[in-house]
Parts: C-alpha cells; sequence; structure tokens
C-alpha cells in the first residue's frame, strides 16, 4: 500500500486512498517527476489524486475532495507518503532507484 492523502486548501475535507494503482500505471517519467517534487505539493502529485476520479476510493473519497474544493472555490493538495513510494518503486521498477532525487 502507497498511502496518500488529498484535501481541499480550506481544509474542509481531507481523504486517504491507497496509490498504488496510479504507480502501477504511470510511466517511469511520471514517478520520477512526483519524486522530483517531494512526493507532494504540485502538478506530478495532483495527477495521482486526478486518476482516482470516478472511482471508489473510501470515505470521504476524492471525489468528495474535488466537491469541497469546487464548493469553497479554491484548489487541492495532493501528497504520497515518501517511504511507502520508494518501497513500492524498488520492489516494482528498481532501475529508477539510481535516479530517485537524494534528500535536501
Amino acid at each position: 500500500m502507497i498511502r496518500a492523502e488529498v484535501h481541499d486548501d480550506e481544509f474542509k475535507l481531507t481523504a486517504r486512498f491507497d496509490a498504488t494503482p496510479w504507480f502501477a500505471q504511470a510511466s517511469d517519467d511520471d514517478i520520477l517527476d512526483l519524486a522530483i517534487i517531494g512526493w507532494r505539493g504540485d502538478a506530478p502529485a495532483d495527477k495521482v489524486a486526478e486518476f482516482f476520479e470516478g472511482m471508489p476510493t473510501g470515505e470521504p473519497s476524492v471525489d468528495d475532495v474535488f466537491a469541497s474544493a469546487r464548493q469553497h472555490d479554491c484548489g487541492f493538495d495532493v501528497s504520497v507518503e515518501p517511504n511507502d513510494a520508494l518501497t513500492w518503486v524498488k520492489a516494482n521498477r528498481p532501475q529508477l532507484m539510481d535516479k530517485m532525487p537524494g534528500p535536501g
């Protein structure tokens, strides 16, 4: 499981979900783009949550957060748990490990 969460910018609603299906279909470049931004807070992270639009992700759902963001006329922020992501990459895309950005 790759833990992730999305919340609206007003922090009215947060959804936690398993991002593994996104990783499974993502290109190597998509995963590297996400790693480069620190696994959160920019367009590559937004793609993770957007992938789950219309899919059941628990309660509240990713769709619920998007609806809340629209209702409050604000954006949203996505974060992926770095250790979970790196564990998955190591097991499933080991060729990317040498390309992963280092700390700082």
